[in-house]
């Protein structure tokens, strides 16, 4: 632990190290009541270090776990998200570069039948496809071509997996 150029690092864990050692002695020791003249002032004091680091940890376990439970579940109570259609639609301009057009205008364009997601795509290859529509929806902000709020119900929609966005993501991914 020399290597470590901060000293409070050193000390931290040159002291966890030993409260680990500590703990193993504790466990190995054939007798139990000569337990206390085996152990050093530094290593009592570094096992109950060890002992209160592992109790927070717990307790953060804990807590970090209840959190993610409640967010679970408010999600699924939540309603779902709005057909896309009716909100706003991504198209390419000439320049390959996408415009956001309202539903008005887009049902006055004339539409191509397009094909739905196959249902069948492994899990990896979706999941790859929904970081590519985020990383896209991300290059488009940066650029200035969306505002916030369009961005943030853009990026509910891609983790939703919504089919629609995630086509527009397959087909026009190289053209960001």
């Amino acid at each position: 632990l020399d290597c470590v150029q901060c000293q409070q690092c050193k000390l931290h864990a040159k002291l966890t190290v030993l409260g680990y050692g500590t703990a193993l002695k504790i466990l190995f020791v054939k007798h139990p009541q000569s337990l206390i003249h085996h152990l050093s002032k530094n290593e009592i004091i570094a096992f109950i270090n060890t002992v209160a680091k592992f109790s927070e940890s717990m307790k953060d376990v804990r807590e970090l776990t209840q959190l993610y439970w409640n967010q679970q579940h408010q999600h699924q109570q939540s309603p779902p998200i709005s057909d896309p259609a009716a909100t706003t639609t991504i198209t390419p301009q000439a320049k390959t570069k996408p415009s956001i057009q309202s539903p008005s205008e887009t049902a006055t364009q004339t539409t191509t039948a397009s094909q739905p997601l196959d249902t069948s795509t492994s899990t990896s290859s979706i999941t790859d496809l929904v970081d590519m529509t985020i990383g896209f929806i991300s290059n488009l902000s940066r650029q200035k071509q969306l505002d916030s709020s369009l961005e943030t119900q853009l990026i509910k929609l891609a983790l939703h997996r919504n089919e629609n966005l995630l086509l527009l993501t397959k087909h026009y991914h190289t053209d960001a």
